[in-house]
């Protein structure tokens, strides 16, 4: 019997009506308790005709415990994948996946390959599949072209080049000897870091400990990227991606081709998926859309003369930081696309987007993979200088705690949080709201929330300027 009319007859199991009470015990037994389930290995097995799985993007939330939710969403990842919700046991073990073999050879024959498999999806259809496995392995999936091994930096790196000039004073062989006086010190990092301001480096020299030793200090200021019409989607991923994780003082990325290409093919197909809307926007499949060792952040916006870009989509996923918890760190759903953005182990990205009418998506696929579990205490570090405002409508970050200001209301008839300089803001559609609302925005000057009533025009929720 259906699971959910099961969950309405519970009341009705313990009736005092006899008639009400047989007949909830004869329809939903197992919910009434009237039997006892079988154990997985007690089932009779099935052939394989009947039990399998039937969906694997539905068996992605199978993996994260949704089989055994009591609600429609749990009812139809049970139905699609019976295997791994053990709803049925095969007769035949599950054939495990393996990746296809690396190899050098692995490349397409023709330049339109990538779009006969994701526009045309001819490497699934019956009349293409032969041709296309012999023309377009690569797109197909048949087979994966083998990485480069990374070039490895030498672990004896050669010191600086002393100043023009410098003569080194000799020395005793049995003392220690000292390269470079206090004053080549600072020209050497001055020469290598520059001291210009405008830069976002400055160097300064400090004195510590009671015999005042002198010690230098080479600050480096997060330059907030600014869009620019000309700049490429390489410039823009890398820029936005970096000025990011330089706030939570995590290593740059570099850009890779190789994540581009899937990234943008994964685009395409979400484009051309016959689907419209929201419901066209869904993770893409580990092992057949990137690799296993890939991370991925979507993003898909639909309006009308609809200009998003990749700096919008970067600080959105950012701004799901303000909800992630640093004191109690584990994987959320709702701060998923901060968690990878900021993941400390991830060193290369590719961005893609594609546009269809008024729809944008935005796939961005990381490497080495973020959100996994049980590292997220090294991988996802606090923000360095930061200032934040916690308010009853909403929050918002202010990513320079020598520059921003962070406070509730600033004047305003109801509990809104202003911040000033580069910041982020989180603004939660208030319950019962239908009019046009913006959950997630990032500017330069100040991020705020505007209430129904309070705001300009039809903007509601979220404003940065």
């Amino acid at each position: 019997m259906n699971t959910l009319f099961c969950m309405l007859q519970v009341t009705k199991c313990n009736s005092p009506k006899l008639g009400v009470n047989l007949a909830a015990k004869r329809a939903c037994p197992k919910t009434c308790g009237s039997c006892t389930p079988c154990t997985y290995e007690q089932k009779k097995c099935e052939s394989e005709k009947t039990c399998f799985d039937k969906s694997p993007q539905w068996c992605q939330f199978a993996l994260k415990g949704k089989c055994s939710e009591a609600s429609s969403h749990g009812l139809v990842v049970r139905k699609h994948c019976r295997v791994t919700c053990e709803e049925c046991r095969p007769c035949k073990a599950p054939p495990v996946y393996q990746a296809p073999p690396c190899s050098n050879d692995c490349e397409d024959l023709r330049d339109d390959c990538p779009r006969l498999a994701t526009e045309m999806r001819y490497c699934t259809y019956p009349d293409y599949t032969d041709w296309m496995q012999s023309n377009c392995k690569l797109s197909c999936g048949l087979c994966k072209k083998c990485r480069a091994p990374p070039k490895l930096p030498s672990l004896i790196s050669a010191p600086p080049a002393p100043p023009q000039g410098y003569k080194p004073t000799p020395t005793p062989t049995d003392e220690p000897i000292s390269t470079y006086s206090p004053e080549d010190v600072y020209a050497i990092l001055s020469e290598l870091y520059g001291n210009d301001t405008d830069n976002g480096t400055s160097i300064t020299k400090k004195k510590f400990g009671p015999e005042n030793t002198l010690q230098y200090e080479v600050k480096r200021e997060c330059k907030q990227y600014k869009i620019q019409m000309q700049a490429s989607l390489q410039e823009q991923c890398l820029a936005a991606h970096n000025y990011y994780r330089c706030l939570h003082n995590v290593p740059e990325l570099e850009y890779d081709d190789i994540l581009a290409t899937s990234a943008y093919s994964y685009a395409i197909k979400m484009a051309n998926d016959g689907m419209y809307g929201a419901a066209s926007v869904k993770p893409s499949l580990v092992g057949i859309d990137r690799e296993q060792d890939v991370g991925e952040n979507i993003a898909w916006q639909m309006n009308r003369y609809n200009q998003f870009n990749i700096y919008q989509a970067v600080s959105g996923w950012y701004a799901e930081g303000l909800n992630y918890d640093h004191e109690n760190p584990g994987y959320n759903d709702k701060t998923s696309h901060f968690t990878q953005l900021v993941w400390k182990g991830s060193s290369k990205v590719g961005c893609g987007l594609k546009k269809r009418g008024n729809e944008i998506y935005i796939v961005a696929h990381y490497q080495a993979a973020g959100n996994v579990p049980m590292k997220f205490p090294a991988n996802v570090k606090p923000p360095k200088n930061a200032c934040k405002a916690q308010c009853s409508s909403g929050r918002c970050q202010g990513n320079n705690a020598e520059k921003s200001t962070c406070n509730c209301g600033q004047g305003r008839q109801y509990d809104a949080p202003v911040c000033t300089g580069g910041c982020v803001a989180f603004c939660p559609k208030p319950y019962g709201y239908r009019g046009m609302w913006k959950e997630r925005c990032a500017g330069s000057v100040s991020c705020t929330c505007l209430k129904p009533g309070y705001g300009y025009g039809r903007r509601f929720g979220a404003t940065c300027r």
